[in-house]
């Protein structure tokens, strides 16, 4: 029985850290942009019809489970710090970690005239 609990930990520290994503950004423009106070405030779009300015990048890495649904609001909460009033183009990268588990998502964020 004392054996097995060092592996138990060891089996749990492995697995929880499967269990986490990471959101980052990078800022393209040299304008200042005041952020939102919600992510709700930010929009998605596939293709944008209208005049619009690219501000910067979002990137979101988690585990290929993750819903569109919720790489979606990591992102427009990410977009929304960074003031952008919108957030386009989304791709996806080639997965990455240990057995491929991880997918890591980009998308524009932008903001109208």
């Amino acid at each position: 029985m004392a054996r097995r609990i060092p592996l138990l930990v060891l089996l749990v520290v492995v697995l929880s850290g499967c269990s986490v994503y990471r959101v980052s950004s990078r800022d393209t423009s040299l304008a200042f942009h005041p952020p939102k106070t919600s992510g709700d405030q930010v929009l998605y779009f596939e293709k944008i019809d209208r005049p619009y300015e690219m501000i910067g990048v979002v990137s979101v890495s988690a585990e290929r489970d993750r819903s569109r649904d919720f790489i979606l609001e990591q992102m427009r909460r990410e977009a929304a710090i960074m003031g952008a009033d919108a957030i386009t183009g989304v791709r996806e990268s080639d997965s990455s970690g240990p057995l491929g588990l991880r997918v890591k998502y980009q998308a524009d964020m932008v903001v109208f005239p």
